[in-house]
């Protein structure tokens, strides 16, 4: 639904299905990550920020896919997104740091 959604510029319905999925996400980081992309994808900047910061705070940092995904293009030059990417590098530097001892 959300794709179709976005295909065929129905932003309405599709950020209703997020919103939808919502409630099942609340702590898998992932999940949440998935989501904040879709608001992304669906012109709801506010909401992929904040989806996109709680999916950190739960432990998705995976930055080498949020750098790259496509989805987020609306947001790769504003301050917050490039704040929380740099939230997300470093936690990713730290974990392969760590995993390296």
């Amino acid at each position: 639904t959300i794709f179709k959604a976005y295909i065929s510029k129905d932003y309405k319905t599709g950020l209703e299905a997020v919103e939808n999925l919502k409630p099942t996400a609340q702590t898998d980081g992932e999940t949440l990550y998935y989501l904040s992309s879709y608001y992304a994808i669906l012109g709801d900047k506010e909401n992929s920020l904040n989806t996109l910061e709680k999916a950190i705070e739960a432990g998705y940092f995976n930055y080498t896919f949020m750098v790259n995904n496509d989805y987020f293009v609306s947001l790769k030059n504003n301050t917050r997104f490039e704040k929380l990417l740099s939230q997300a590098k470093q936690k990713h530097l730290d974990i392969k740091e760590l995993l390296a001892h």
